[in-house]
């Protein structure tokens, strides 16, 4: 059985018109007070640092 791969694109969104039309801001925030957080909405860890997602990807797997 062939497996298939599915893309979602962004699944963390900025919340708010704002963070939408700019979310460089919304992001810095997100590295420097939350740069990894549970979504208990999306069941799903949230990683927003470069290193700690190289970690995630290559150590932990």
């Amino acid at each position: 059985m062939e497996e298939q791969q599915k893309s979602y694109g962004l699944l963390v969104r900025p919340r708010g018109w704002d963070e939408t039309i700019s979310p460089y801001d919304w992001y810095k925030k997100m590295r420097k007070n939350s740069p990894v957080s549970f979504d208990p909405e999306r069941n799903c860890w949230d990683v927003f640092c470069y290193e700690d997602v190289q970690m995630v990807l290559f150590q932990l797997c």
